[in-house]
C-alpha cells in the first residue's frame, strides 16, 4: 500500500463542491476492472495532490487526484472484487 496526499486549503465556513464531469465504466476485456474520471469544483482547495496504490485488499487499484485553485481531477483504475483474507485471493463471483 502506498498513500501520498498533499492538500492546501482556504478555511471557509461553507465550502462548495460541484461535480462538473464524471465517467465510470467497467472494461469489457476485464470483467472486474473499472475506471473512473471526475472533474469537480471544490471552492476551498488551493492545491492538492494524491496517489493511492492498494494491492490485496477490497477494491484494489490505483487512484490519483490533482487540484489547483478549486478545480480537481480524480482518476481511478480499480478491481471491483473484495479480497478474501482467508484464502489470500480475490473472492470468486460466478
Amino acid at each position: 500500500m502506498l498513500n501520498i496526499d498533499f492538500n492546501l486549503k482556504v478555511p471557509r465556513d461553507d465550502p462548495e463542491f460541484n461535480t462538473w464531469f464524471i465517467k465510470e465504466e467497467t472494461l469489457k476485456k476485464w470483467k472486474y476492472k473499472t475506471y473512473s474520471i471526475q472533474l469537480v469544483n471544490a471552492t476551498d482547495v488551493v492545491a492538492s495532490f494524491g496517489l493511492d496504490v492498494n494491492l490485496r485488499c477490497d477494491h484494489a487499484g490505483i487512484e490519483f487526484n490533482v487540484g489547483l485553485f478549486g478545480v480537481q481531477l480524480y482518476t481511478s483504475f480499480v478491481d471491483t472484487r473484495h479480497w478474501d483474507h482467508d484464502n489470500n485471493c480475490f473472492k470468486k463471483y460466478d
